[in-house]
């Protein structure tokens, strides 16, 4: 059903959320639906664990709308935040790896072409076929997290933090340069 009415604003949207007004709910779902599922499948393995995420993150957002405060951001960033912490949450349940402390590698991977040449959906792909903790570390930090950040999400020396994000970025490069030859060939 098309609506000749204009859509409301965020501010609009929140504020008829925090007065359980379902209108306004459906719209701020179906407003962030995409955003919310793509970050999740950055950090879940599998689709039925994104969805699951998915609804975790809205179901606190509605929850707990009355906590967002919109000097400290934007709505989507808080709402990204939601998202983070209910997949960390749900991969820390599920203790799904191990961590094994590694050496602090000496190079820190300057020769290393930026990733961020390359085709975004590729790189998605590349992240969600890494064995665990490789995916969840780089993606953090590929999002903006620092090394000590991460390392005290998940109880590891930075050090380790550090091999582990070197190490997934090296798997996701070789990967990217694999494709890449076999598509110059053609």
């Amino acid at each position: 059903v098309i609506s000749n009415r204009p859509l409301k604003s965020i501010e609009e949207l929140i504020k008829g959320c925090k007065t359980y007004d379902r209108s306004s709910q459906n719209e701020l779902y179906h407003r962030f639906a995409h955003q919310v599922m793509c970050m999740a499948k950055r950090y879940m393995a599998d689709d039925q664990q994104a969805k699951d995420v998915f609804l975790r993150t809205f179901e606190k957002a509605f929850n707990n709308i009355g906590q967002y405060d919109a000097s400290k951001g934007k709505f989507s960033s808080w709402l990204n935040r939601i998202t983070i912490n209910a997949a960390l949450t749900r991969i820390k349940a599920e203790k799904r790896f191990d961590y094994v402390e590694l050496p602090e590698e000496g190079s820190s991977g300057e020769n290393l072409e930026p990733i961020d040449n390359y085709d975004h959906d590729k790189i998605i792909e590349l992240i969600s076929k890494l064995k665990m903790p490789y995916g969840v570390i780089f993606t953090m930090i590929y999002e903006g997290y620092k090394h000590k950040e991460v390392a005290a999400e998940f109880n590891i020396s930075e050090a380790t933090c550090r091999s582990y994000y070197k190490r997934s970025r090296e798997m996701i490069q070789k990967e990217l340069n694999k494709n890449y030859l076999i598509e110059f060939k053609r």
